[in-house]
């Protein structure tokens, strides 16, 4: 499945949720998740082949990374390519 697929249904289900994927030693975001941690963290976005944006970061910075979204209450949900898109960790925050 493309990334992109995999990014579109998970959005159908979690839409307020920051989707990463982890792929080798770095994190992804793609699409408006991208512009997201582009602003929290100043990465630089990128265009790929689809014209879609996306931003890495390495996993070393995941800690940094998911300790500032979770101040902010921002639900997230990690990825693992490998591991064909299994989901490796998630916070869902529901605010009521």
């Amino acid at each position: 499945m493309k990334i992109e697929n995999t990014i579109k249904v998970f959005k159908e289900i979690h839409p307020t949720s920051i989707i990463m994927i982890k792929m080798g030693t770095f994190y992804h975001a793609y699409g408006r998740d991208s512009y997201i941690l582009s602003y929290l963290f100043n990465y630089q976005v990128k265009k790929i082949q689809t014209n879609y944006s996306t931003c890495g970061f390495p996993a070393s910075g995941l800690s940094k990374v998911l300790s500032k979204l979770e101040e902010l209450e921002i639900s997230y949900i990690i990825l693992n390519k490998s591991e064909n898109y299994e989901i490796v960790e998630e916070e869902i925050l529901i605010k009521e």
